[in-house]
């Protein structure tokens, strides 16, 4: 149950079939805040408080954003691996390569009457064979460097093969 101020991501991750537009292996996670680099660039950008030498990468190095540097790329990625999400994740365990693994985003309006907005992606399906994902997640660009906001796992994963894709949804609720 959210408590007036949180922070609640819930993500809605399907295979739809490229051919019918119907959706398959539909995972829903609605038990999910988002990572400490989250809070950290919430604090940087809207709060104006420079976080130093604090926030992980996605390389496991600790940076520092500076207040009102925002974010110049969003996007949602995928990988094939993982453990159950934590907090103090800074990474997906094994991002898949290229467009099957990474797209930029839809970021969309906050709707003033609920506070919600989504953060949306298709990747894009196998060239050959079938691709298992077990995680996902949100990468921001800050200057030269990329972190990991938030990142959900499916032990069961989703299986894509050509005539399919993964599709992403992360709903951000503000109570």
């Amino acid at each position: 149950m959210m408590k007036k101020g949180d922070v609640h991501l819930k993500v809605k991750v399907a295979v739809i079939n490229k051919e019918t537009g119907k959706e398959e292996q539909v995972f829903v996670d609605d038990e999910h805040g988002g990572t400490v680099q989250l809070s950290q660039i919430i604090c940087a950008n809207v709060l104006g408080a420079t976080q130093t030498t604090v926030v992980k990468d996605t390389g496991g190095v600790a940076r520092t954003v500076t207040a009102g540097t925002g974010p110049t790329l969003v996007q949602v990625v995928a990988g094939t691996a993982g453990s159950a999400a934590a907090v103090t994740d800074y990474t997906l365990n094994t991002q898949v390569g290229s467009t099957q693994g990474a797209q930029t985003a839809t970021v969309g309006t906050v709707n003033t009457s609920t506070d919600v907005f989504t953060v949306t992606a298709n990747m894009a399906a196998p060239g050959s064979g079938t691709t298992v994902y077990k995680e996902v997640g949100i990468y921001v660009t800050i200057s030269t460097f990329v972190f990991c906001i938030a990142r959900d796992y499916n032990s069961g994963g989703w299986s894509v093969d050509t005539l399919h894709y993964l599709a992403v949804t992360y709903t951000v609720t503000i109570s």
